[in-house]
């Protein structure tokens, strides 16, 4: 149906996910976020957080280098002005529903290999479930089937780490949700249509704007761990793109002509996949729930495709996806083909 990469992860003692400087960083935030656009003084913060002013300082220089701006007044402190289109944890909490259990831990980095690497690598040192690795910019990203994935500045390059006993027969849904899950916090954030091509990129105008990949490692006949690493061309320019790419990708924000909340969507994405994660980990399924409106997004189907499957090249027409989110393929000499995985490349050359 999607496909799942499964790599070994074995979990150990659990140490935190933020350092002790960042979980400082992440209180100072939320301070400020508190104060509501009023003054917060540093005597104030270094009495609440129990350290020095000295410290107190220190920190708000290292917000201020990650694009957070201040302004400061003599004996009241500094005022939040500008908060950046980056997901930190306090910045990420304000936008998810209440119950949503996704997103309540999150690591950020300015660059890393691979957020899904990241992830990975924490969940073996014991992060929670619903723990969030998010890059400014990535120098290894994954793709589907080992394919690097463009991940410069500007983009939204996050993991999810799972921990929920799904069984294995529902662990290809968790793509298909994951894009549609993307599919409808973007539409939502920027007004543009995006359309889903088989089984889980997002395609604006036909052209590539999310990607999703999923890692799971399994115990018996359920999942132990899930990572599940999105990638959005939000806020790229068309500059950005190396040429060879610029004919197949696009980015949100030259499309609608403004910037994309990161904050925003994440936490859209994530309200909506938390129930639909807990259904799968009491063994039912989710996707015949959206199969109808999913069936209205999918550019796929109805057209004439070439599918590179495991087992070789499939030609014909997209008929069909059934609730499994199995797509059936009618090829020339009219035999109906059963196609799990693979990917799909339409008569006319779009990838």
């Amino acid at each position: 149906m999607a496909d799942v990469e499964q790599r070994n992860i074995h979990p150990t003692t659990r140490i935190p996910v933020r350092s002790e400087s960042e979980q400082i960083r992440d209180q100072i935030i939320q301070f400020f976020l508190q104060a509501n656009g009023g003054f917060v003084s540093t005597r104030d913060l270094s009495v609440r957080l129990g350290i020095s002013r000295t410290a107190v300082w220190k920190h708000i220089q290292l917000l201020e280098s990650i694009g957070f701006s201040f302004t400061v007044q003599p004996r009241l402190g500094h005022r939040l002005e500008i908060v950046p289109n980056i997901i930190l944890l306090p910045l990420l909490e304000r936008h998810l529903s209440a119950t949503c259990q996704l997103g309540r831990e999150v690591k950020w980095l300015s660059e890393v290999d691979s957020t899904n690497a990241v992830a990975t690598r924490l969940a073996a040192l014991g992060a929670p479930h619903g723990t969030v690795v998010v890059a400014a910019r990535q120098t290894a990203g994954r793709g589907r089937r080992g394919r690097t994935w463009f991940s410069p500045v500007g983009g939204l390059w996050v993991s999810v780490l799972l921990r929920r006993p799904i069984p294995l027969q529902h662990a290809a849904e968790l793509t298909l949700l994951s894009s549609f899950a993307m599919r409808r916090a973007l539409m939502a954030e920027t007004n543009l249509h995006i359309d889903v091509k088989w089984p889980n990129d997002l395609l604006y105008n036909g052209k590539k704007v999310c990607g999703i990949l999923a890692e799971i490692r399994s115990e018996g006949e359920s999942l132990a761990t899930a990572v599940l690493g999105m990638g959005v061309n939000t806020n790229l320019l068309a500059t950005d793109f190396p040429t060879d790419l610029l004919k197949n990708a696009a980015t949100l924000s030259t499309a609608r002509n403004q910037p994309v909340s990161h904050q925003k969507v994440l936490a859209q994405v994530l309200s909506q996949l938390d129930p639909w994660v807990e259904q799968l980990s009491t063994g039912q399924s989710v996707f015949p729930q959206i199969a109808k409106e999913w069936r209205q997004s999918c550019i796929t189907l109805g057209q004439s495709v070439r599918v590179n499957t495991p087992a070789g090249l499939v030609t014909g027409q997209a008929i069909a996806v059934d609730d499994g989110g199995i797509l059936y393929v009618r090829t020339q000499s009219g035999l109906m083909q059963k196609i799990h995985t693979g990917d799909v490349l339409f008569e006319e050359g779009q990838e």
